[in-house]
Protein backbone atom coordinates (compact mmCIF):
# COMPACT_ATOMS: atom_id res chain seq x y z
CA UNK A 1 0.00 0.00 0.00
CA UNK A 2 2.76 2.11 0.49
CA UNK A 3 3.43 2.52 -3.51
CA UNK A 4 -0.03 3.85 -3.30
CA UNK A 5 0.76 7.24 -2.43
CA UNK A 6 -2.14 8.77 -0.81
CA UNK A 7 -4.33 5.82 -1.05
CA UNK A 8 -4.80 5.57 2.42
CA UNK A 9 -8.36 7.63 3.25
CA UNK A 10 -7.32 9.17 6.07
CA UNK A 11 -5.70 6.01 7.80
CA UNK A 12 -2.13 5.57 8.79
CA UNK A 13 0.07 3.88 6.40
CA UNK A 14 3.17 2.23 7.24
CA UNK A 15 5.78 -0.65 6.03
CA UNK A 16 4.78 -3.95 8.04
CA UNK A 17 8.58 -3.49 9.92
CA UNK A 18 8.19 -0.25 10.87
CA UNK A 19 5.04 -1.27 13.06
CA UNK A 20 6.54 -4.13 14.14
CA UNK A 21 9.72 -1.74 15.55
CA UNK A 22 6.97 0.51 17.20
CA UNK A 23 4.91 -1.66 18.39
CA UNK A 24 7.74 -2.54 20.95
CA UNK A 25 7.36 0.92 22.88
CA UNK A 26 3.79 1.07 22.86
CA UNK A 27 0.55 -0.63 24.87
CA UNK A 28 -2.68 -0.82 22.83
CA UNK A 29 -5.22 1.64 23.37
CA UNK A 30 -3.21 3.05 26.18
CA UNK A 31 -0.15 4.92 24.49
CA UNK A 32 -1.10 7.93 22.46
CA UNK A 33 0.95 8.72 19.20
CA UNK A 34 1.42 11.66 17.76
CA UNK A 35 2.01 12.65 13.82
CA UNK A 36 3.38 15.28 12.50
CA UNK A 37 5.17 16.38 9.43
CA UNK A 38 8.23 17.97 11.45
CA UNK A 39 9.10 17.70 14.63
CA UNK A 40 10.12 20.40 16.77
CA UNK A 41 11.00 20.95 20.62
CA UNK A 42 10.58 23.58 22.83
CA UNK A 43 12.61 25.44 25.17
CA UNK A 44 12.92 23.81 28.54
CA UNK A 45 11.93 27.14 30.08
CA UNK A 46 8.81 27.12 27.43
CA UNK A 47 7.82 23.10 27.83
CA UNK A 48 7.96 23.78 31.86
CA UNK A 49 5.85 26.95 31.69
CA UNK A 50 3.28 24.98 29.32
CA UNK A 51 3.00 21.83 31.64
CA UNK A 52 3.08 23.57 34.79
CA UNK A 53 0.28 26.11 33.36
CA UNK A 54 -1.94 22.51 32.11
CA UNK A 55 -0.88 20.72 35.49
CA UNK A 56 -2.03 23.41 37.60
CA UNK A 57 -5.81 23.89 36.09
CA UNK A 58 -6.05 20.00 36.32
CA UNK A 59 -5.06 20.00 39.58
CA UNK A 60 -7.36 23.03 40.54
CA UNK A 61 -10.20 21.50 38.40
CA UNK A 62 -9.69 18.47 40.74
CA UNK A 63 -9.89 20.40 44.05
CA UNK A 64 -13.38 22.32 42.54
CA UNK A 65 -14.83 18.48 42.42
CA UNK A 66 -13.37 16.82 45.66
CA UNK A 67 -14.65 20.31 47.54
CA UNK A 68 -18.34 20.07 44.89
CA UNK A 69 -17.92 24.15 44.52
CA UNK A 70 -20.51 24.10 41.12
CA UNK A 71 -19.26 27.93 40.30
CA UNK A 72 -15.59 26.93 40.41
CA UNK A 73 -15.94 23.56 38.54
CA UNK A 74 -17.60 24.78 36.27
CA UNK A 75 -15.26 27.67 35.60
CA UNK A 76 -13.07 24.85 34.13
CA UNK A 77 -15.24 23.90 31.15
CA UNK A 78 -15.89 26.23 28.18
CA UNK A 79 -19.14 27.64 28.33
CA UNK A 80 -20.03 28.08 24.63
CA UNK A 81 -17.71 24.74 23.24
CA UNK A 82 -18.17 22.47 25.37
CA UNK A 83 -19.95 19.29 24.71
CA UNK A 84 -20.36 15.51 26.14
CA UNK A 85 -22.47 12.84 25.79
CA UNK A 86 -24.96 14.46 28.58
CA UNK A 87 -25.09 17.61 26.03
CA UNK A 88 -23.68 20.71 26.09
CA UNK A 89 -22.40 22.81 29.13
CA UNK A 90 -25.93 24.40 30.46
CA UNK A 91 -26.99 20.55 31.05
CA UNK A 92 -23.68 19.42 31.73
CA UNK A 93 -23.68 21.83 35.09
CA UNK A 94 -27.33 20.87 35.84
CA UNK A 95 -25.95 17.46 36.37
CA UNK A 96 -22.89 18.00 38.09
CA UNK A 97 -25.75 20.24 40.35
CA UNK A 98 -27.26 17.28 40.92
CA UNK A 99 -24.03 14.84 41.60
CA UNK A 100 -23.47 17.42 43.96
CA UNK A 101 -26.05 17.82 46.27
CA UNK A 102 -25.70 14.23 47.43
CA UNK A 103 -24.48 14.02 50.83
CA UNK A 104 -20.97 13.74 51.93
CA UNK A 105 -17.76 14.69 50.09
CA UNK A 106 -16.01 12.30 47.60
CA UNK A 107 -12.82 10.71 47.00
CA UNK A 108 -11.09 11.09 43.91
CA UNK A 109 -7.89 10.02 43.24
CA UNK A 110 -6.06 10.75 39.51
CA UNK A 111 -2.72 8.58 38.49
CA UNK A 112 -0.79 8.02 35.67
CA UNK A 113 -1.25 12.12 34.14
CA UNK A 114 -0.20 12.45 30.71
CA UNK A 115 -0.62 15.49 28.78
CA UNK A 116 -0.25 16.09 24.77
CA UNK A 117 -0.12 19.74 24.13
CA UNK A 118 -0.33 21.28 20.34
CA UNK A 119 -0.62 24.90 20.29
CA UNK A 120 -3.96 26.03 22.22
CA UNK A 121 -4.92 22.43 22.75
CA UNK A 122 -4.06 19.92 25.01
CA UNK A 123 -4.98 16.02 25.81
CA UNK A 124 -4.94 15.22 29.47
CA UNK A 125 -5.48 11.54 30.24
CA UNK A 126 -5.45 9.61 33.71
CA UNK A 127 -6.69 6.98 35.47
CA UNK A 128 -9.38 8.26 38.02
CA UNK A 129 -10.97 6.79 41.17
CA UNK A 130 -14.02 7.95 42.66
CA UNK A 131 -15.77 7.50 45.69
CA UNK A 132 -18.81 8.91 47.47
CA UNK A 133 -21.78 7.50 49.54
CA UNK A 134 -23.70 6.18 46.62
CA UNK A 135 -20.79 5.07 43.59
CA UNK A 136 -17.03 3.48 43.45
CA UNK A 137 -15.65 3.70 40.14
CA UNK A 138 -12.86 3.71 38.57
CA UNK A 139 -11.62 3.97 35.36
CA UNK A 140 -9.77 6.13 32.47
CA UNK A 141 -10.81 9.94 31.54
CA UNK A 142 -9.79 12.31 28.79
CA UNK A 143 -9.97 15.62 29.06
CA UNK A 144 -9.90 17.62 25.89
CA UNK A 145 -8.98 21.17 26.34
CA UNK A 146 -8.82 24.61 24.88
CA UNK A 147 -6.99 27.89 25.67
CA UNK A 148 -9.49 30.66 25.75
CA UNK A 149 -8.79 34.30 24.64
CA UNK A 150 -7.44 35.21 28.05
CA UNK A 151 -5.38 31.95 27.27
CA UNK A 152 -6.80 30.01 30.25
CA UNK A 153 -7.17 26.07 29.57
CA UNK A 154 -10.62 25.31 29.20
CA UNK A 155 -12.11 22.10 28.85
CA UNK A 156 -14.17 21.10 25.85
CA UNK A 157 -15.10 17.75 26.27
CA UNK A 158 -14.00 14.67 28.13
CA UNK A 159 -14.67 10.63 27.43
CA UNK A 160 -14.70 8.58 30.22
CA UNK A 161 -14.09 4.26 29.96
CA UNK A 162 -15.33 2.12 33.06
CA UNK A 163 -12.35 0.21 33.96
CA UNK A 164 -13.06 -3.33 34.29
CA UNK A 165 -12.10 -4.68 37.47
CA UNK A 166 -9.72 -7.67 37.62
CA UNK A 167 -9.81 -8.82 41.63
CA UNK A 168 -8.42 -5.52 43.00
CA UNK A 169 -9.69 -1.96 42.62
CA UNK A 170 -6.70 -1.14 41.49
CA UNK A 171 -6.09 -3.56 38.42
CA UNK A 172 -7.33 -1.76 35.20
CA UNK A 173 -8.73 -3.60 31.67
CA UNK A 174 -9.93 -0.97 29.36
CA UNK A 175 -12.80 -2.27 26.85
Amino acid sequence: RLDKGLDSKGCVVTANNDLVEISKYIELNKTPIVIVQDLVFLQDKTWQANRDALSETVTKWLEAWRAKNIEQYMSFYHPELFKDAKGNWKTYRAYKQAVFSNPGTPKIDLTNISILQFKNYAVVNFKQSYQSSTIIDSGKKTLYLMQDEKYQWKIVTENWTKAVLEGQHDKFAFV
